[in-house]
């Protein structure tokens, strides 16, 4: 009560996790229990934080309805969206906010990058300058606070802009070297038969690919609300990343 904007950052942040009631309740039910509430209590706006993730595969991620999630929590992303485009519409709108690949430097995610650019297993597919999702915390904070400041309407659906990262300069800065350049066929060869190989087994590693494809691949993002009134903040995924390398 007294709140002017709410912003839901709960959930369950498991990319690599199973289908289960908690991760549905999490990353589904709950943003709409808390729209209910922020509707109820006067507040004039609700960011829900939602993912890209709920786009997939995608070759241009978006500010469309458009979804193809690919995994559970994918999924469960895209029914905490559905969900709340399908709520009758109160006096607080709703606007769900698709993060990227976050990175900071407390998170395991990102150590877990750090680990692997650190390695021979360091690698991109081609020259390496393919567009990459992997964005800040700062960055992210720094969008949310501006979508609730806004003082005009916000979109139902917006995208965290891209920090103009390429899939080998975000290995460069978590590693300090330089990745690996794979032939483009031999990795899409093996990303087509590592999603087989998981297809068979329920989906089990489709979280895991789908970092190793992100990795060698990237993923373009259309300007979005944020290109169009001025709201994109200021980059900082490569001193985020070389930060956690020199703590890790």
């Amino acid at each position: 009560s007294g709140a002017d904007v709410v912003i839901n950052a709960a959930g369950l942040a498991t990319p690599t996790g199973a289908d289960s009631p908690e991760l549905r309740g999490a990353n589904a039910l709950l943003p709409v229990v808390i729209a209910d509430a922020a509707d109820d209590a006067g507040a004039r706006r609700f960011i829900h934080l939602s993912s890209a993730a709920v786009q997939g595969h995608r070759p241009l991620l978006d500010e469309s309805t458009q979804v193809e999630p690919f995994s559970a929590y994918s999924r469960s992303k895209a029914l905490g969206e559905a969900a709340l485009g399908a709520r009758v519409p109160g006096r607080c709108p709703v606007t769900s906010l698709r993060a990227t690949s976050v990175q900071g430097a407390s998170r395991q995610t990102t150590a877990s990058l750090v680990r692997v650019a650190s390695t021979p297993l360091s690698s991109v597919a081609g020259r390496g300058t393919s567009p990459s999702p992997v964005s800040s915390v700062d960055a992210l904070c720094s969008f949310v606070l501006a979508a609730g400041r806004h003082s005009g309407t916000v979109p139902p659906v917006i995208l965290q802009p891209w920090e103009g990262a390429t899939v080998a300069s975000v290995l460069s800065a978590a590693g300090g070297r330089s990745p690996l350049h794979l032939p483009v066929w031999l990795c899409r060869t093996a990303l087509r038969t590592g999603y087989l190989v998981s297809g068979l087994f329920g989906e089990r590693l489709h979280g895991t690919l789908r970092r190793v494809e992100m990795m060698w691949f990237g993923q373009r993002q259309a300007p979005g609300w944020a290109e169009a009134t001025g709201n994109v903040p200021e980059p900082r995924v490569h001193q985020v990343l070389e930060a956690a390398r020199k703590l890790s």
